[in-house]
């Protein structure tokens, strides 16, 4: 029998389990939306009908419902003991962590924690103890791994410095190791926030509270790392960009008048959205959904992608099953020998599971690889940023 998948897409979650998929949602998403919308009715005398005209007030009351659901996003997922699963989950200014069953979208979710001052992240659970290691954030320029004790709120941070540290994964093997994606931020002489270096994996061991560097590619970014049952490393790598890395023609000399003004706050747009994970304005419609943005373009992994282009790109590549992520973004793994090998192209999360495969998402397809390379379809589901296998 196959193993359980789940994942997520966008505010959206998942189950596949003996060859049928069922969707669920966030319960306390849809407590949130239905809390704001009876403020909103009762506050709507003040800004629709005569008592705004009364006042010589007329103005919006907000986002409603559906661009609140639009801007939430679950961005951490991990199996828990008993079956359960935890998720991360963003809206507006909160972020919390939830426990669900993944089988009964109807049964009470619980409540490990939320916060409008705390953004929690991508997180993994210890199989045997139960315990939940998380990216937070707490300040826009840095983020750390946290420890929470089992279905406890109080956390206690275990890496520190200018960093970002993300997407940690517990050892198989040496248990209470740690694996995760780290990368340094680069700050002026006045320490004023430049940019992000390039991601690598580090290990961090809790017993002795020693880390050390697993991969480093210059030039690279290593992320989302996974292991096997015998600690082998599993990642995806892609290019860095920097900042003005990219050269510039005399096209785009001649054009900088036209684009200025465009180019000023689609960078300010993107800048808060990588680093803060919140668009440069909340209030109102959605900015991220505003007409001088191609609808074509997606925020992925921290990067905006064309997912026409991309997708047009990886069919011509001669994809058998063409996703919108670039083919830049390998999943490869590091081998005994320190040699690595690229394992697929084209990929934006991925889980082990028991058998060797990998489940993994292109964007446009969940998909599974075995040990000899071969993949097929489990199904056809846009913009899965999260996939998890059970391995109980």
């Amino acid at each position: 029998m196959d193993d359980m998948i789940v994942f997520a897409t966008k505010n959206r979650l998942g189950c596949r389990e003996g060859g049928l998929t069922a969707f669920g949602s966030s319960q306390y998403l849809e407590k949130y939306n239905k809390n704001r919308e009876s403020i909103q009715k009762k506050n709507a005398w003040k800004t629709e009908g005569m008592g705004a005209a009364f006042q010589g007030v007329r103005t919006s009351s907000g986002p409603d419902s559906e661009e609140i659901h639009a801007r939430a996003n679950v961005n951490g997922l991990a199996f828990a003991k008993d079956g359960m699963i935890v998720y991360s989950l963003d809206v507006e200014d909160y972020s919390g962590l939830f426990l669900k069953n993944p089988k009964n979208d109807g049964e009470d979710e619980g409540h490990i924690i939320h916060d409008s001052m705390t953004r929690f992240m991508n997180l993994d659970c210890h199989p045997v103890t139960g315990e939940l290691v998380v990216s937070v954030q707490d300040c826009p320029w840095e983020r750390h791994l946290a420890l929470f004790e089992p279905k406890n709120s109080r956390y206690r941070k275990i890496t520190e410095g200018d960093c970002f540290d993300e997407n940690p994964v517990w050892g198989k093997q040496a248990s209470r190791s740690i694996f995760y994606d780290s990368a340094g931020v680069g700050k002026d002489g006045e320490g004023r926030f430049l940019e992000l270096g390039e991601k690598v994996i580090n290990r961090l061991d809790l017993d002795s509270g020693t880390i050390s560097e697993l991969v480093s590619l210059p030039r690279h970014d290593c992320f989302l790392p996974k292991v096997d049952r015998e600690d082998r490393l599993y990642f995806i790598k892609r290019p860095h960009e920097k900042p003005g890395s990219k050269g510039m023609t005399f096209k785009d000399i001649v054009l900088i008048p036209y684009r200025l003004g465009r180019a000023v706050y689609s960078f300010l747009q993107l800048f808060s959205m990588r680093y803060t994970g919140e668009p440069l304005s909340t209030a109102g419609p959605d900015p991220t959904k505003a007409k001088n943005k191609d609808p074509k373009d997606l925020f992925i992994n921290e990067n905006m992608i064309n997912a026409e282009q991309t997708l047009k790109e990886n069919r011509d590549k001669g994809d058998s099953f063409p996703g919108i992520a670039p083919r830049s973004w390998e999943l490869t793994r590091l081998e005994k020998d320190g040699s690595l090998t690229c394992l697929k192209k084209g990929v934006i999360d991925f889980d082990l599971g028991k058998n060797g495969d990998i489940v993994f998402s292109n964007g446009k397809y969940l998909l599974k690889q075995d040990r000899e390379g071969k993949e097929k379809v489990l199904d056809t589901v846009d913009l899965i940023n999260r996939v998890r296998v059970c391995l109980a």
